[in-house]
C-alpha cells in the first residue's frame, strides 16, 4: 500500500497536502475493493480519485506555468499520458470490467511514487528557489 511519509514530503503546502489527499483517496479505492463494499462504492471512490488526480495535476501545472519552471513540458506530458491511461481503465471499467480498480490502483500507486520522487521533487526544488514553501 502506498503511504504517506517522510520522503514523499516536498516542503511546498500545496503539493504537499495534496499528494496526502491522493494517497488517502487510493487507500480508500483498496479498502472499498477489499471489504466488498459493492460496485457503487468502489466506482463511487475510483471516480473521487481520477476527480482530483485531474485537479492536482491542474494544480502543479499552474505553478509551473506561474513560475516559468523549465521542465513544464516534460512534467505536463507525464501528466497527461496518466491521465490518459487511467481514462481508459475507467471507461472499461465503466463497461463492466470489475478488475480495473484494482488495476488503476496499482498504476497509480507506482506512478505517483516513481513522478513524486523525481519529477515533483525537482519542482520542488525549483519552486522553494522561488520562495515557494
Amino acid at each position: 500500500m502506498i503511504s504517506w511519509n517522510e520522503t514523499t514530503i516536498l516542503n511546498v503546502a500545496e503539493m504537499d497536502s495534496q499528494h496526502q489527499r491522493l494517497f488517502t483517496l487510493v487507500t480508500n479505492l483498496h479498502q472499498a475493493m477489499a471489504s466488498s463494499q459493492g460496485a457503487d462504492n468502489v466506482s463511487r471512490a475510483l471516480e473521487e480519485l481520477v476527480a482530483f488526480t485531474q485537479l492536482h495535476f491542474a494544480t502543479e501545472e499552474a505553478l509551473m506555468t506561474r513560475y516559468a519552471y523549465p521542465e513544464y513540458e516534460t512534467h505536463k506530458q507525464e501528466h497527461e499520458h496518466l491521465l490518459q491511461d487511467v481514462g481508459q481503465l475507467l471507461q472499461r471499467f465503466r463497461d463492466g470490467d470489475v478488475l480495473i480498480p484494482f488495476a488503476i490502483e496499482l498504476d497509480l500507486e507506482a506512478w505517483a511514487l516513481r513522478h513524486i520522487e523525481s519529477r515533483d521533487k525537482q519542482l520542488a526544488l525549483f519552486l522553494n528557489s522561488k520562495g515557494v514553501f
